[in-house]
């Protein structure tokens, strides 16, 4: 069963936006605010906390809190170092532990689930 989508809607310059959650990269917490970076290189900012996206986009299952600052979909991270998720567009984005440990196993199983290039 696949997971349902999530529209979200934004505010800028007095213009009403929605954008599906499906092209979301990541979010970025400030404070009480939070900064929604999509693939096609949108930028929204929203009043909402990172809480409040945790829990909207909690039935996708694609998302994943990696640090206290980042709510991260784990689909566009394509490699990681100790303690940075490297996500499609090249953006590098912080891990705490759990978010690296989360990130790694990722990585791992999608490589190891990739075929082998090797003739």
């Amino acid at each position: 069963m696949e997971a349902p989508e999530v529209t979200l809607s934004f505010k800028k310059n007095g213009v009403r936006y929605k954008r599906k959650a499906s092209g979301l990269l990541y979010i970025e917490a400030d404070d009480q605010s939070c900064t929604l970076y999509f693939k096609n290189g949108e930028v929204f900012f929203s009043g909402y906390n990172l809480k409040y996206y945790e829990e909207k986009l909690l039935c996708m299952q694609a998302f994943v809190r990696v640090h206290r600052s980042y709510l991260l979909k784990l689909s566009e991270t394509v490699n990681y170092t100790y303690l940075t998720a490297i996500l499609s567009n090249d953006k590098k984005i912080e891990l705490n532990d759990y978010g690296y440990a989360i990130v790694k196993e990722y990585i791992d199983n999608k490589n190891s689930d990739s075929p082998s290039s090797a003739a």
